[in-house]
């Protein structure tokens, strides 16, 4: 049979093996009646699986932010609606290189330097896709007096064919100079590259047909 003490902080455990005639004073004070045998002193468990405890909770908590992390950079950015007024919701950034900072919402990105955000977004996107963009080579290049105007509002369509967001459209004739604007162009879903001036500063993807 056992019995569990706790003084001061300290817990022990005492071990009946043998019926006492006598009480005892253990060394912290506490008085063991004959009621009791002593085989040793040994300390509780119930410390040790508190600091169990709290490792446990710890690591659950790592979990818990890294899981929070994970699911984060895997959440889509969501493309400006086409047709809408205003400049896009930027949720991404994009360090490149060349030392160039970009904003994307998903659909475009452009040189932040051309965007000229309020405040650039805190979610920090891998720059190896967006280079491979900027750099690809092209089948077609239009300019902004190439494009058609959906009766709809909601797009552009290139001599190819191909639809372009009228909000991002409406969007980069406001931003850029649009003599010098450039729309290089591939296939259908095919990233379009936008250069200024003989230098690409985006990417636009079309829109489904």
């Amino acid at each position: 049979m056992l019995a569990d003490f706790e003084t001061a902080g300290r817990g022990f455990r005492l071990t009946r093996i043998a019926l006492l005639p006598f009480d005892l004073n253990t060394p912290d004070g506490i008085v063991v009646s004959a009621a009791h045998q002593i085989e040793r002193r040994s300390p509780l468990t119930v410390p040790f699986y508190t600091r169990r405890m709290r490792h446990i909770a710890g690591s659950a908590l790592l979990a818990i932010v890294a899981t929070t992390q994970l699911l984060l950079a895997q959440t889509p950015l969501k493309p400006t609606t086409p047709g809408n007024s205003g400049d896009p919701a930027w949720q991404g950034v994009i360090h490149l290189a060349d030392g160039r900072t970009f904003v994307t919402d998903g659909g475009l990105a452009i040189d932040a330097a051309f965007a000229k955000p309020a405040q650039l977004p805190n979610r920090e996107l891998p720059p190896r896709v967006l280079d491979q963009y900027l750099n690809a080579a092209h089948k077609n290049e239009y300019g902004f007096s190439d494009l058609s105007a959906a009766a709809s509002g909601r797009s552009y369509t290139a001599p190819n064919g191909i639809p372009l967001n009228a909000t991002y459209v409406n969007f980069l004739r406001r931003t850029l100079s649009a003599p010098s604007v450039r729309f290089r162009m591939n296939g259908d879903m095919q990233p379009v590259v936008i250069v200024a001036r003989g230098t690409a500063v985006g990417v636009l993807m079309p829109m489904k047909q």
